[in-house]
């Protein structure tokens, strides 16, 4: 809310709603009562970011997503890092978070190199990617993407359906880049990744079953290729 109170409701299983227990809420209730900024949900489990600039987590923690160094659920939040950070994005299994010097941190499952520190070893605590200069983040399930304050797109992670855009079908378990410049921002789908050009044109690339590409067709794609013009950015 913008008091900075933090709410949730639904599937608590986990703890992922925080309240302290894993009661299934089908009316929102408070979690924080004030200071938050952000927030992340991922697969049952929740991070959310205060105006300290600290990281907190909690729900599932198999592979460590939470990034609290144990596998432990938690059904309260628990503070993963104690400060700096600006932006958080969850998947089923791992995450992704920028400090305010733009660095790239990443925790969880690395399956398919999806963290990109180079290895598929599961990460407990919060690995540096990239020391400097990421502006915007994206991550899904499989593959992870960032855009840097040059307007670079780098990716990582699983690329059967060629989701990471590099021309190939190839996994990455290290950022490779996409484009060298012109991007705004990015949006890591399911096997698919949506890129917005800085001149509001609209990119995409991946996967395309169900012509969630946008182009027109219905095979996928190994390259950006553009779909929209004209999108306002913020």
């Amino acid at each position: 809310k913008n008091d900075g109170s933090l709410w949730s409701m639904g599937y608590n299983n986990k703890g992922q709603l925080g309240d302290g227990t894993t009661t299934d809420r089908n009316a929102s209730v408070r979690i924080v009562e004030s200071g938050v900024k952000n927030i992340a949900c991922g697969g049952e489990h929740s991070l959310f970011i205060k105006t300290d600039g600290s990281l907190w987590g909690m729900g599932w923690n198999s592979a460590g997503r939470l990034g609290d160094g144990t596998t432990t659920e938690r059904n309260t939040p628990t503070l993963i890092v104690d400060g700096n950070v600006t932006a958080i994005e969850s998947s089923y299994g791992s995450s992704l978070f920028l400090k305010n010097d733009g660095s790239l941190w990443a925790m969880g499952s690395n399956a398919n190199g999806r963290l990109g520190d180079g290895t598929t070893t599961k990460r407990l605590t919060p690995v540096r990617i990239v020391e400097s200069g990421v502006a915007k983040l994206s991550t899904s399930d499989r593959h992870g993407t960032f855009v840097k304050t040059d307007g670079s797109l780098w990716a990582m992670g699983w690329n059967a359906y060629g989701q990471l855009g590099d021309g190939t079908k190839t996994e990455r378990h290290a950022p490779v880049q996409i484009l060298s410049s012109g991007v705004s921002d990015v949006s890591a789908g399911y096997f698919h990744t949506l890129i917005r050009m800085t001149d509001g044109s609209l990119r995409t690339v991946g996967l395309n079953n169900d012509g969630q590409l946008g182009n027109g067709r219905s095979f996928f794609q190994t390259t950006p290729v553009q779909v929209a013009t004209g999108l306002a950015l913020p």
